[in-house]
């Protein structure tokens, strides 16, 4: 009989352990929670002993208006008097001017108790907003997740940040890279059809000679046997040839002629589309 009661004991352990936490945590809660009612029990007390000094500093006031108004009597009445009228209206006049100053001090007072009073109200309600311990601890939790979640999206932007900042200095060396390899280009060979070459030199000249008053560009023409010239055009946008006895294709001089215009009209800037003309 006594081993099957302490069995039963030993059972029931477990749940006066859970009784006992339970209890433990309701009392932690009880304890915050009367904590917040104490806070804003000393709030109401302050608030109570605020308003009764506003009712002190008007009871004060009202004491000062009603000195003041018998003072401004007794000006009057010693202004019907002849003798020592000049020391008792100087009198009057300082006494005056005393207790208006204290009247504007009370004025001050009353504003600064008024605005915390107001404070007061205000911290008050904002107690009440805050709601039981069990939301408080709530919003805690809330704002901490969002604030987490704000630093890991600052991380990731920095992350995208510098990866598109290493990608635009790759592009910017590509293309360092690439108009190196155009300013090495000294002739770019274009055409060739029927014994008849033309070459696309990248630089303007200026030849005299032929009556040019500014740079042009220029295109080097030569046939199969390697005797050429240079084909430009003159002041009427005509195709002009040197002197040497060659005769270039119909086809080819309508293609060159197409060409310099074209690049002429550009400001001698030569684009990949002009070069099309020629069937690159």
């Amino acid at each position: 009989m006594q081993t099957q009661q302490i069995a039963q004991v030993e059972q029931a352990l477990p749940l006066a352990d859970a009784i006992n936490q339970l209890i433990a945590s309701y009392e932690a809660d009880a304890q915050e929670s009367n904590k917040l009612v104490d806070e804003i029990v000393s709030s109401e007390q302050e608030n109570t002993f605020l308003k009764l000094q506003l009712s002190n500093m008007k009871n004060r006031l009202n004491e000062v208006i009603d000195e003041n108004e018998q003072l401004v009597n007794a000006r009057k009445r010693d202004e019907a008097k002849e003798k020592d009228f000049n020391k008792k209206a100087q009198m009057v006049s300082d006494n005056a001017a005393q207790h208006m100053q204290m009247l504007e001090q009370a004025k001050r007072e009353k504003a600064q108790i008024a605005l915390k009073l107001d404070n007061a109200m205000l911290t008050i309600a904002s107690y009440k907003d805050m709601g039981s311990p069990k939301k408080i601890r709530e919003q805690r939790k809330d704002y901490q997740e969002r604030i987490a979640n704000d630093l890991k999206a600052k991380k990731a932007h920095k992350a995208e940040v510098k990866k598109y900042r290493q990608a635009l200095e790759l592009a910017e060396k590509s293309v360092i890279a690439m108009k190196k390899e155009v300013q090495q280009i000294d002739v770019t060979p274009k055409y060739y059809k029927n014994g008849d070459h033309l070459s696309v030199y990248p630089l303007t000249m200026h030849i005299q000679k032929r009556g040019m008053k500014k740079d042009q560009f220029v295109i080097d023409y030569k046939n199969d046997d390697g005797r050429g010239c240079l084909m430009s055009l003159d002041e009427n946008g005509d195709l002009v040839m040197g002197s040497m006895p060659i005769k270039p294709k119909k086809e080819t001089k309508e293609l060159a002629t197409q060409l310099l215009r074209k690049i002429a009209a550009n400001n001698n800037v030569v684009t990949y589309d002009d070069l099309l003309v020629l069937g690159g």
